[in-house]
Formats: structure tokens, C-alpha cells, sequence
């Protein structure tokens, strides 16, 4: 699957979406916004089950998610996973969550969601791969193998070891997955030009790679 998920000032679409049981989308905004009006969109069909759909707040930032899921059955293609009157200009996409009915789950921060594969050639042992592009700006995809059920995280680092951004802390099915780091800290800004470390954790195997911003 690869999938796109777009923020309009007025709802959230999903393109190219296959095998769909599940959506989360979590955004950031500079300022506290009511939400209660929040509707599912046209992507959930018409005529089939409706989607149960949740919005609550993420700490006491101004950080929301929106999540909306299928009692039974799945859905292709595309359209507004949730109507959202009244989004500021400052909304940002953070973070993306798609849920297929194998129970695969994809990430992203970010804007784009990431591909992965499901069926017979599944990954033989967990590996992280380089980034590309790298050098990259502003953003870089960052591909990882899942081998088998396992507590995955996914975490970027400054040169110095503080970390700088959490882009993937879930259990996670086996599968080849795809995860799109903007060039933000966990706050939203823009971090400066410089090596970063990309750590990724699956069970006990850990790898870390190099990443390079160049502005």
C-alpha cells in the first residue's frame, strides 16, 4: 500500500487507500480549538456500517487526535476521512496511523504515510535501512523490516544523544514499513542543519543509522 493523507482548512482526505479498517490522524495547532463538531467524511462510504469516530486531546498542548474505525469490513480508494470545519492555517499533520484488516499497522510523521507489504516474503530478521534522501531537507523517508510481532520504536537523535523526535512506539506485525520524518521536534520547529541518529529498536535488536540535514 501507498497512501497519501492531505489537511484541507476544512477536512482531512485519504488517497490511495487499500484494505482500510482503521485512520488516526494527530495534528498540532498553536492554539486550543473545539473539535465536538468533527463528522466522518465520505471515504467511510454510504450505505455500509458508519465509522465509531474519537477526538480527544493529547496532553495539555494543543495537540489533537482524530481517529475513526469500521465495526466490520474495510475500505479502498479515496476521500475526506473527517470533516473538520474551522482548522486553523497553522494546523499540522504529526502523526498518521492506518489500520488494514491483517492488523498491520503503517506510520508516519509527517504528512505522507508510508508503504509496507503483507504476505509470503516477509522479512527473515529486523533491519533498518538508510534514509533517503540523504543528505535530505526538509524531510526523509526512513525504511524499517519488521520480522515478527514485536514492540517497535523509532526514534531520532541530535549528535549529542538528546532525543529530537518519537516517530514510531508501537507493537508492530511483521512487514516491511516506511516512516517519513518532516525535519520537526516532538514541538512542531524546524530543527537546524546536522547529523542526526536514527535509533530503531525491535524487541532486543537494535540498529542506528546516520542521517544528514543539509538547508
Amino acid at each position: 500500500m501507498s497512501s497519501q493523507v492531505f489537511l484541507h482548512k476544512d477536512h482531512i482526505e485519504i488517497a490511495d487507500a487499500a484494505g482500510v479498517t482503521g485512520v488516526s490522524v494527530d495534528i498540532t495547532v498553536n492554539e486550543e480549538i473545539d473539535l465536538s463538531s468533527v463528522q466522518p467524511g465520505n471515504f467511510w462510504g454510504e450505505g455500509g456500517p458508519d465509522p465509531m469516530i474519537l477526538v480527544r486531546q493529547l496532553g495539555t498542548t494543543p495537540h489533537y487526535r482524530l481517529a475513526g474505525g469500521l465495526p466490520r469490513g474495510q475500505i479502498s480508494g479515496d476521500g475526506a476521512v473527517f470533516v473538520v470545519p474551522g482548522l486553523p492555517e497553522d494546523t499540522r499533520i504529526d502523526r498518521v496511523r492506518i489500520l488494514t484488516q491483517e492488523g498491520a499497522v503503517a506510520w508516519a510523521s509527517g504528512s505522507r504515510v508510508p508503504s509496507y507489504a503483507l504476505g509470503p516474503d516477509l522479512p527473515k530478521h529486523p533491519e533498518l535501512l538508510q534514509n533517503f534522501p540523504n543528505p535530505f531537507n526538509p524531510d526523509t523517508s526512513i525504511p524499517f523490516a519488521v520480522s515478527e510481532p514485536a514492540r517497535v520504536t523509532l526514534k531520532v537523535y541530535s549528535s549529542i544523544g538528546q532525543v529530537v523526535r518519537t516517530l514510531a512506539e508501537d507493537r508492530m506485525d511483521p512487514g516491511y514499513y516506511q516512516v517519513v520524518w518532516d525535519g520537526r521536534d516532538e514541538m512542531g520547529k524546524l530543527v537546524g542543519s546536522g547529523i542526526y541518529l536514527i535509533r530503531f529498536q525491535h524487541a532486543s535488536f537494535v540498529e542506528v543509522r546516520k542521517a544528514m540535514l543539509l538547508k
